[in-house]
Protein backbone atom coordinates (compact mmCIF):
# COMPACT_ATOMS: atom_id res chain seq x y z
CA UNK A 1 0.00 0.00 0.00
CA UNK A 2 1.69 3.03 -0.83
CA UNK A 3 0.98 7.09 0.64
CA UNK A 4 -1.61 8.18 -1.55
CA UNK A 5 -3.81 4.39 -0.89
CA UNK A 6 -3.45 5.25 2.71
CA UNK A 7 -4.84 9.08 2.02
CA UNK A 8 -7.80 7.30 0.36
CA UNK A 9 -8.23 5.30 2.67
CA UNK A 10 -8.00 7.49 5.67
CA UNK A 11 -10.66 9.82 3.85
CA UNK A 12 -13.02 7.01 3.50
CA UNK A 13 -13.82 7.28 6.82
CA UNK A 14 -14.16 10.95 7.11
CA UNK A 15 -17.72 10.58 6.70
CA UNK A 16 -18.14 7.90 9.58
CA UNK A 17 -16.60 10.13 11.69
CA UNK A 18 -18.61 13.25 10.66
CA UNK A 19 -21.72 11.32 10.99
CA UNK A 20 -20.30 10.90 14.95
CA UNK A 21 -19.77 14.65 15.37
CA UNK A 22 -16.05 14.47 14.48
CA UNK A 23 -15.26 17.68 12.34
CA UNK A 24 -12.92 17.92 9.53
CA UNK A 25 -10.40 19.13 11.23
CA UNK A 26 -10.53 17.15 14.87
CA UNK A 27 -10.57 13.87 11.95
CA UNK A 28 -7.35 14.60 10.27
CA UNK A 29 -5.66 15.56 14.06
CA UNK A 30 -6.70 12.21 15.57
CA UNK A 31 -5.61 10.65 12.51
CA UNK A 32 -1.91 12.41 12.26
CA UNK A 33 -1.50 11.97 16.30
CA UNK A 34 -2.14 8.24 15.59
CA UNK A 35 0.14 8.19 12.32
CA UNK A 36 2.78 9.93 14.18
CA UNK A 37 2.88 7.29 17.12
CA UNK A 38 2.60 4.50 14.03
CA UNK A 39 6.01 5.90 12.39
CA UNK A 40 7.93 6.38 15.63
CA UNK A 41 7.71 3.06 16.87
CA UNK A 42 8.67 1.64 13.03
CA UNK A 43 11.43 3.51 13.82
CA UNK A 44 12.98 1.11 16.37
CA UNK A 45 12.37 -1.66 14.10
CA UNK A 46 14.31 -3.40 11.26
CA UNK A 47 16.36 -1.80 9.55
CA UNK A 48 16.05 1.48 11.26
CA UNK A 49 16.72 -0.09 15.08
CA UNK A 50 16.44 3.80 16.57
CA UNK A 51 15.93 4.41 19.74
CA UNK A 52 12.36 4.95 21.02
CA UNK A 53 11.46 8.47 20.14
CA UNK A 54 8.04 7.82 22.41
CA UNK A 55 8.24 5.78 25.37
CA UNK A 56 6.94 2.69 25.10
CA UNK A 57 4.08 2.46 27.51
CA UNK A 58 2.72 5.61 25.60
CA UNK A 59 3.26 4.69 22.11
CA UNK A 60 1.74 3.14 19.41
CA UNK A 61 2.37 -0.56 20.65
CA UNK A 62 0.68 0.10 23.82
CA UNK A 63 -2.50 0.69 22.42
CA UNK A 64 -3.18 -2.53 20.30
CA UNK A 65 -3.95 -4.99 22.80
CA UNK A 66 -6.93 -3.32 24.82
CA UNK A 67 -9.90 -3.37 23.27
CA UNK A 68 -13.18 -1.19 24.44
CA UNK A 69 -13.34 1.30 27.10
CA UNK A 70 -9.83 0.21 28.21
CA UNK A 71 -8.12 1.21 24.27
CA UNK A 72 -10.09 4.88 24.75
CA UNK A 73 -8.66 5.08 28.35
CA UNK A 74 -5.27 3.99 27.45
CA UNK A 75 -5.13 6.35 23.70
CA UNK A 76 -6.67 9.11 26.04
CA UNK A 77 -4.09 9.10 28.84
CA UNK A 78 -1.12 8.43 26.78
CA UNK A 79 -1.66 11.48 25.23
CA UNK A 80 -2.04 13.56 28.62
CA UNK A 81 1.45 12.26 29.45
CA UNK A 82 2.83 12.84 25.99
CA UNK A 83 1.44 16.52 26.36
CA UNK A 84 3.64 17.06 29.14
CA UNK A 85 7.15 15.58 27.89
CA UNK A 86 9.81 17.79 27.57
CA UNK A 87 10.68 19.27 24.35
CA UNK A 88 9.26 18.73 20.92
CA UNK A 89 7.44 15.58 21.79
CA UNK A 90 5.58 17.40 24.59
CA UNK A 91 5.21 20.65 21.70
CA UNK A 92 3.93 17.92 19.79
CA UNK A 93 1.28 16.34 21.48
CA UNK A 94 0.39 19.50 23.93
CA UNK A 95 -3.31 19.84 24.06
CA UNK A 96 -3.69 16.06 22.63
CA UNK A 97 -7.12 15.03 23.41
CA UNK A 98 -8.72 11.46 22.41
CA UNK A 99 -11.80 13.31 20.13
CA UNK A 100 -12.79 9.46 19.17
CA UNK A 101 -15.19 8.53 21.77
CA UNK A 102 -16.57 5.36 20.09
CA UNK A 103 -14.21 2.73 21.12
CA UNK A 104 -14.55 0.77 18.09
CA UNK A 105 -13.65 4.01 15.81
CA UNK A 106 -10.51 4.27 17.66
CA UNK A 107 -9.49 0.85 17.29
CA UNK A 108 -10.31 0.87 13.29
CA UNK A 109 -8.53 4.68 13.00
CA UNK A 110 -5.32 3.21 14.01
CA UNK A 111 -5.94 0.35 11.77
CA UNK A 112 -5.67 2.36 8.87
CA UNK A 113 -2.16 2.18 9.57
CA UNK A 114 -1.74 -0.87 11.37
CA UNK A 115 1.33 -2.97 11.23
CA UNK A 116 -0.60 -5.89 9.31
CA UNK A 117 -1.88 -3.26 6.46
CA UNK A 118 1.20 -1.28 6.32
CA UNK A 119 4.69 -0.25 6.59
CA UNK A 120 5.98 2.61 5.81
CA UNK A 121 8.74 2.70 2.94
CA UNK A 122 12.44 3.85 3.99
CA UNK A 123 11.78 6.88 1.80
CA UNK A 124 8.86 7.63 3.58
CA UNK A 125 10.45 7.42 7.39
CA UNK A 126 13.54 9.04 5.93
CA UNK A 127 11.32 12.12 4.79
CA UNK A 128 9.02 12.79 8.16
CA UNK A 129 11.96 11.40 10.70
CA UNK A 130 15.28 13.07 9.47
CA UNK A 131 17.93 12.90 11.69
CA UNK A 132 17.73 16.44 12.40
CA UNK A 133 14.06 16.26 13.76
CA UNK A 134 15.07 12.87 16.20
CA UNK A 135 17.68 15.05 17.96
CA UNK A 136 15.00 17.74 18.42
CA UNK A 137 12.76 14.98 19.70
Amino acid sequence: MDSSQIGKRAWSYAGVLQDAGLSCFEYVEQLTLLLFLKMADQLTEQPYNRAPIVPPKLGWKARLPPDGAALEDQYRLSLEKLGVKPGMLGVIFKGARCEINNPARLRSRGDIASKNQHRFSQKDLSHRFSQKENSIL
